[in-house]
């Protein structure tokens, strides 16, 4: 009796100690390309659900940074020209020396059972009416020992401070590596895409992800600064100290060419101003000739390293966006033993299960116009309908 009454304190004791993990489920959030450069990749996030009823989730989001935030001006410096410059100035300098800081944040929130993700991913990434982004949730087939894994490499990296990079540290690419860590998906997968060479380069890549996020929007546009930054009042500041390197605020793509070609052109302008400048300062001695120097080389190390045009890659360096991070966990199938000790295969995603969400307008219904012959006269009138009406 009472060896019974030990094992039965044991069992209820583990039962809170470890919860039970098959009743975890995680799953990868997938954000499309946005029309402003700060969101012109895209964005990964991870859901951590515990139970299959339960609404109440983890959100884990690393790269936690808005780029965007650069032409943000403080109260503090608004009035002064010329500190509002130094403050543009500084702020440039940050992110293109990838002086940027970020930290994985963890977010407890619900699903909201109309929208079928927390409202927060809603409201951040489907409530712009002026750009259409997708929104996939895919649950990650991964077994209860490499789930738990997979959340104990999250949770180390909470308050994390690192430095965010485009190519190298972001959303993406965090996210890629804590599940291609050794002991989740393993080092067999990781090596499968390292021992593969792409014929592309990250520039081609991330040229690509900018006329995606461009296309969101129905005038085809890349904003450097968003319209409503431009709407404010330091909108016009703004545009002078762009104009001042030889930036615009948007760029906008065509048939003759896409807007990331025209804000590259634009950028190889202001590399070149940014090495004017960075000359005619050195001869100061100053500190601002000094600064100068180091944001024109920021710039150029930014934008036009020999890293970003190597015409060739192993695979695995490409996968610095959310969408291929996605695309490569779509091939990925891992074998393990069932209870019966038999080697199962089983996808890491399941594409047909993949919830899918979007803000897209539906098509207008075509309009057509229907010509009436007046009975008494030669006269021709037009009435305009919609298909459904005739």
């Amino acid at each position: 009796m009472l060896k019974r009454f030990f094992f039965i304190i044991l069992f209820l004791f583990s039962a809170h100690a470890f919860p039970a993990l098959a009743q975890m489920k995680i799953s990868l959030v997938t954000i499309s390309p946005g029309s402003e450069l700060s969101s012109a990749f895209g964005h990964s996030l991870v859901l951590v659900q515990n139970g299959e009823t339960s609404s109440e989730v983890d959100l884990y989001e690393y790269g936690g940074v808005d780029l965007g935030s650069i032409f943000q001006v403080p109260d503090d410096v608004k009035g002064s020209p010329e500190t509002m410059q130094q403050h543009l100035f500084m702020q440039l300098y940050l992110i293109l020396s990838s002086s940027t800081k970020t930290q994985l944040s963890r977010v407890k929130t619900t699903i909201d059972p109309k929208k079928q993700i927390p409202a927060i991913l809603y409201n951040n990434y489907l409530s712009n009416e002026h750009e259409t982004r997708t929104l996939l949730v895919d649950q990650l087939n991964l077994s209860d020992e490499k789930a738990q894994t997979f959340v104990k490499h999250l949770q180390t990296d909470l308050g994390r401070e690192e430095s965010y990079e485009n190519f190298t540290n972001n959303c993406a690419t965090k996210v890629r590596d804590r599940l291609f860590a050794d002991d989740v998906l393993g080092k067999e997968a990781r090596d499968a895409f390292f021992d593969k060479e792409v014929p592309l380069s990250l520039k081609q890549i991330a040229m690509q992800s900018i006329d995606d996020g461009a296309s969101s929007t129905e005038q085809n546009t890349l904003y450097l600064v968003s319209p409503e930054a431009m709407r404010s009042q330091e909108g016009s500041d703004i545009t002078r100290f762009l104009r001042s390197f030889g930036l615009n605020w948007r760029f906008r793509g065509n048939p003759m060419r896409s807007a990331s070609q025209n804000f590259y052109e634009s950028a190889s302008a202001a590399d070149a101003k940014f090495r004017e400048l960075a000359l005619a300062a050195s001869k100061t001695g100053s500190f601002f000739g000094g600064a100068m120097i180091g944001l024109s080389n920021a710039f150029h190390e930014y934008f036009f390293r020999e890293e970003l045009v190597a015409a060739s890659n192993p695979r695995y360096k490409t996968l610095f966006t959310p969408k291929l991070v996605r695309e490569a966990l779509l091939e990925i199938e891992i074998e393990e033993k069932d209870g019966q000790g038999k080697l199962q295969k089983r996808r890491v995603i399941d594409p047909t299960k993949a919830l899918i969400l979007t803000n897209k307008k539906p098509p207008a219904p075509a309009r057509l116009s229907v010509i009436k012959r007046g009975a008494r006269t030669d006269t021709t009138t037009t009435a305009t309908t919609t298909a459904s009406e005739l």
